[in-house]
């Protein structure tokens, strides 16, 4: 009787082992898959847009967190940041209850574009420059603080080869608005004397020049007064215009100011009106009233200190426009 109920026994254990591991492997086969978050993405550096690329398994719905406060459910979605550092958080989940949780971090630089005032520090601007006429020009450490430049900072430097018309152009972001503001100020180095001429272009209105002397003496604030109302996005400079001086120059500092008239001793209005005549009695060298004869040269430039820049569309003011010789010293 003993035997029969210890086979019994070894009869029962073995049938509940079978049962708990025939059960084991039924669970094992029956697992929903896991989930797994994850993402990679392509930054177009110029703009800060990233494409996310979504690499998760065995998921269904998407949420993603971009790190400035903005969310998403696509798959793949498209965000555009501004310049900053971002923790980016992705929960992929699916309809069995399974989630996962994936994040990096993403550093965006947007380059920015050049506007006044330009100092040549902005680690993130673009000092996105053009020379012409054989000029050259590179950003570097400021190479002899002193002057009214003591700064140890980062300079524009252009380097003249001796030909005529050689310089460079910002094309920028936001532009200069003359209908107030109508001086443009900036420090300049130079060993000799030089002079230095701003060109405004691609604006509203004509383009406009003005023209400034610098006396050599190291780093010297110069200004440039114009008289134009207009806006322009394109500012150009000459330094030594005709191309008889070569060698590197420094800029720094370029701003924008509140044009200072002097007290009032600027023209408000133009000369008196003369009296009617007859247009065969009259030459008209310049003026509105009467044809003007050609191959006039108003800048003979007979041996004045600096660049004698004729503005032919000066306006005080009127509408009746007159000529202006803003670095007049003597004209023949």
């Amino acid at each position: 009787m003993k035997l029969l109920l210890n086979k019994a026994k070894i009869i029962f254990i073995w049938v509940l082992a079978i049962s708990f591991f025939g059960c084991e492997e039924d669970d094992e086969g029956n697992r929903l898959p896991e989930v797994l978050a994850g993402f990679t993405q392509l930054v177009i550096e110029d703009t800060g847009t990233v494409s996310f690329i979504n690499t998760s398994e065995n998921a269904e719905k998407y949420e993603w967190d971009f790190g400035d406060g903005t969310e998403s459910t696509e798959i793949d979605p498209i965000k555009t940041y501004a310049t900053g550092t971002y923790t980016v958080t992705l929960t992929a989940s699916n309809s069995a209850g399974g989630k996962d949780t994936f994040e990096d971090e993403l550093v965006i630089v947007v380059p920015e574009p050049v506007t006044l005032p330009i100092t040549f520090d902005g680690a993130n601007v673009d000092y996105d420059v053009t020379t012409f006429g054989g000029a050259t020009f590179e950003i570097v450490d400021n190479p002899a603080p002193g002057g009214t430049n003591d700064t140890a900072s980062k300079v524009g430097a252009i380097t003249n080869g001796g030909a005529e018309f050689e310089g460079f152009y910002f094309d920028l972001g936001s532009p200069i608005d003359l209908t107030t503001d109508k001086t443009i100020q900036m420090n300049f180095w130079a060993d000799a004397a030089v002079d230095v001429l701003i060109k405004l272009e691609q604006g509203t209105g004509a383009n406009v020049e003005v023209s400034a002397n610098h006396g050599g003496t190291g780093w010297e604030m110069i200004s440039f007064d114009f008289t134009s109302a207009d806006s322009f996005s394109r500012l150009t400079m000459f330094v030594d215009g005709p191309g008889t001086t070569e060698g590197t120059f420094y800029i720094d500092d370029v701003k924008q100011l509140e044009t200072t008239t002097g007290g009032g001793s600027a023209p408000t209005t133009s000369a008196p009106v003369p009296p009617s005549r007859d247009a065969g009695d009259v030459i008209s060298i310049y003026g509105g009233a009467y044809t003007n004869i050609t191959g006039i040269n108003y800048n003979p430039d007979w041996g004045q200190s600096g660049l004698a820049f004729v503005n032919t569309d000066f306006d005080p003011g009127d509408g009746n426009l007159a000529l202006a010789y803003p670095t007049f010293s003597y004209q023949g």
